[in-house]
């Protein structure tokens, strides 16, 4: 994406929700589960509660969050079921842009 998003100048450019970061993640998350190699998201949007479901779909099973974040990150995963986390990223995964990948998870939320 070539977008740093701590960069004024293209920071606006940078979203975790665009599809070809989604597809990197999933890829990631997939290919180190495949060979027995730890994955784990850190930062913001591992906090995301619009995330948690994409995150949990694509096989990823261990989080590093602020400490202040713990419990509602705990709390989202504990009320989300993994055929509806499923079918979001099966859908997210067909939008083609950032704001439709936002705007597709905001229609699905029923974990919240």
């Amino acid at each position: 994406m070539a977008a740093d998003r701590g960069n004024s100048d293209v920071g606006y450019l940078y979203s975790p929700y665009d599809p070809a970061v989604l597809r990197a993640v999933r890829y990631a998350v997939t290919s180190a589960k495949a060979r027995g190699i730890p994955c784990c998201v850190c930062g913001e949007a591992g906090a995301d509660p619009d995330m948690l479901p994409l995150l949990l779909s694509f096989g990823l099973s261990e989080w590093s969050v602020a400490p202040d974040r713990v419990l509602a990150v705990r709390r989202g995963l504990a009320e989300l079921h993994r055929a509806d986390c499923d079918e979001a990223a099966k859908q997210a995964l067909l939008q083609h842009t950032a704001a439709e990948v936002i705007a597709c998870l905001k229609k699905r939320r029923t974990f919240r």
